[in-house]
């Protein structure tokens, strides 16, 4: 048997419940009426796998930047659009003041980002380490006035 189908207008649709469909659907929805679907739940995707605590966020310190574009390089086999990863390294300190103004970060104290686990997976040094957690992306992503346009 058939379900019933039903007819839904909309500007834009954005498909996928994760960090970027959310984040999609907000950029979205402050011009156009925007819905966000999901083929699970909301907050769903690898940003929201229930088996980790979040997601860790990591620039360069300063000076450190070349070695950041050349291990980015490296571990892209060079095949990495050198751009790209020089706009990665040199804009992530403006992004992550900008989730900061958003989004509590989680920060190491001074002991703790010396430990091996705040180096970066496939890296070969610590770099500025910062944590976005489930929590404080779903508070975020879920606040009202943040989704005012946009329908889940």
């Amino acid at each position: 048997m058939l379900s019933q189908i039903r007819n839904i207008e909309t500007d834009v649709l954005v498909i996928g419940a994760g960090i970027a469909g959310y984040s999609a659907a907000l950029a979205a929805g402050k011009t156009a009426k925007t819905l966000l679907v999901s083929a699970s739940k909301s907050f769903a995707g690898s940003s929201f796998y229930p088996m980790t605590w979040g997601l860790g966020a990591v620039a360069p310190f300063d000076g450190d930047e070349e070695d950041m574009i050349a291990t980015i390089k490296n571990i892209g086999c060079q095949m990495v659009d050198e751009e790209v990863a020089k706009t990665l390294v040199y804009r992530s300190h403006d992004v992550l003041e900008t989730v900061n103004r958003r989004v509590k970060l989680l920060t190491p104290s001074e002991s703790n980002a010396q430990q091996k686990e705040y180096i970066p997976c496939f890296d070969h040094t610590h770099r500025f380490w910062r944590g976005l957690t489930h929590d404080a992306l779903k508070d975020y992503f879920s606040k009202k006035e943040a989704l005012e346009n946009v329908q889940v």
